[in-house]
């Protein structure tokens, strides 16, 4: 996989994410819900997973690159 694939994939996931995440924390804030707010949790590390897609991937195919 390229190096541009995994940007977009990243890019794209993370702004997929946080848009859902604010979604959450608005509805949240407007009737606290306690499944709005562990769906609000589970966001975060979702985030964290496409946040972090393109440096451990990265890191692998560099690694094969030298």
């Amino acid at each position: 996989m390229g190096r541009r694939p995994m940007y977009l994939i990243s890019t794209i996931g993370t702004l997929v994410v946080f848009n859902i995440a604010t979604i959450l924390a608005a509805r949240y804030a407007a009737t606290p819900q306690s499944t709005l707010g562990g769906a609000f949790v589970g966001m975060l590390f979702v985030y964290g997973f496409f946040y972090d897609f393109k440096y451990v991937v990265r890191a692998a195919v560099r690694e094969t690159d030298c």
